[in-house]
């Protein structure tokens, strides 16, 4: 991750900043060549993007999902629908950054995420937002539920790897 982006990112999570979920947004909307004239077309047509969800105790304690605040600007940028119900993180995850391998991080997801409403998922296409991804368990954990319950075409966007 560069310096400045893993800082962003950082005092987004865990210093409440939560006006950085903006610029890093649209910094990477831009890199991305996304825009409400410019929708990306391997988005799939009229994309809903949603959040990867975080844990209810640990919303609680951080008092916002930051997925949930890029995912809204990402939204936003493209003029495309968001939604922050279509999925549920069933129940609470060690954090990625504490496994130490690709199998533990996969394990660590493996049936955390569903999908809160099958018939508003069938049919349509879904643009997962996270801020960082790692080896992708996560991500592939909610596509996989998307695509479990019907969903047409699942891509993902992340403001950075690491």
């Amino acid at each position: 991750m560069d310096g400045v982006v893993e800082t962003a990112i950082y005092h987004l999570k865990y210093r409440g900043i939560r006006g950085l979920a903006v610029p890093l947004a649209r910094a990477t909307a831009y890199a991305l060549g996304i825009s409400s004239s410019r929708p990306h077309l391997l988005l799939g047509h009229n994309p809903v993007f949603i959040p990867v969800p975080l844990h209810s105790a640990r919303l609680r304690e951080r008092g916002y999902n930051q997925a949930s605040l890029i995912a809204k600007e990402f939204a936003a940028i493209a003029a495309m629908p968001f939604d922050d119900t279509i999925l549920t993180r069933n129940r609470r995850t060690d954090s990625q950054v504490t496994t130490h391998s690709r199998e533990e991080r996969i394990q660590n997801m493996s049936g955390a995420f569903s999908v809160n409403d099958a018939s508003e998922v069938r049919g349509k296409n879904f643009v997962i937002i996270d801020d960082v991804r790692t080896t992708g368990a996560t991500l592939e954990n909610c596509a996989s539920a998307l695509k479990e319950s019907g969903a047409h075409t699942v891509s993902a966007i992340t403001i950075a790897h690491g």
